[in-house]
């Protein structure tokens, strides 16, 4: 499984991941400021999804990215990415 980050604007970024076919219920994206003390942004997306969109975020900012795969409510490994705003 892969993540890659696109499309990076001051406030944005566009997130792309791999993930097997028809497993997973949903994916949660968890989103962190790498230094920082505000709280990670969580967006759960579709199971068969495998973009989205980060917005609202800060401009020159460093992010933690982590995707976690859900089924019946159980985290999977994540995969994880880096970005800077």
């Amino acid at each position: 499984e892969h993540l890659s980050v696109s499309d990076i604007t001051p406030h944005s970024f566009k997130l792309t991941w791999t993930a097997p076919e028809g497993i997973f219920d949903t994916f949660t994206i968890k989103v962190s400021e790498s230094k920082g003390p505000t709280q990670p942004l969580h967006i759960i997306v579709p199971g068969n999804k495998r973009t989205e969109e980060v917005r609202l975020l800060r401009e020159d900012t460093e992010y933690e990215i982590e995707v976690f795969g859900i089924i019946l409510g159980r985290k999977f490994q994540p995969i994880l990415a880096i970005a800077r705003t």
